[in-house]
């Protein structure tokens, strides 16, 4: 039997700036049980916002794509070059990555815009038929 494969978007690592990690665990457990092979893709653009997120305090810039490899705890595929060929699911874990990485509803509301890289990702999954699921917060950008 082969694997279902489902691709995940994330958007760094942390819930006040990246991926909601617990969001994304959780995703990762339903689609392992599930019998999904997951593989991640995220941006490779800084990141607006960076917290401690110990203290609260602002941060010097990180980048998204590292951020999003402690998720994976591997390699990302950078979203530029990512394809859904083979690709049976598409998840969105939450977090203010979301709302501030993969789109700018943290800073325009519904008038907000999607990065051009996710919404290609998002259209083609439609073309395809390929299901998206999107957590907390991500459901804006669909």
């Amino acid at each position: 039997m082969v694997a279902k494969t489902a691709a995940m978007l994330l958007s760094g690592c942390g819930v006040r700036d990246g991926t909601e990690i617990h969001e994304a665990v959780s995703a990762l457990i339903a689609l392992e049980q599930g019998g999904f092979r997951v593989v991640f893709t995220a941006p490779d653009v800084a990141q607006p916002r960076v917290h401690n997120h110990q203290t609260g305090e602002r941060e010097p810039v990180r980048r998204v794509l590292p951020e999003a490899a402690r998720i994976a705890r591997g390699p990302v595929v950078p979203l530029g070059s990512f394809s859904l060929d083979g690709v049976d699911a598409l998840v969105i874990p939450g977090g203010f990555g979301a709302a501030t990485i993969l789109c700018d509803y943290a800073e325009k509301g519904s008038g907000c815009t999607v990065n051009p890289e996710v919404e290609r990702l998002v259209a083609d999954a439609r073309a395809l038929g390929i299901p998206v699921a999107a957590m907390c917060i991500a459901p804006v950008i669909l």
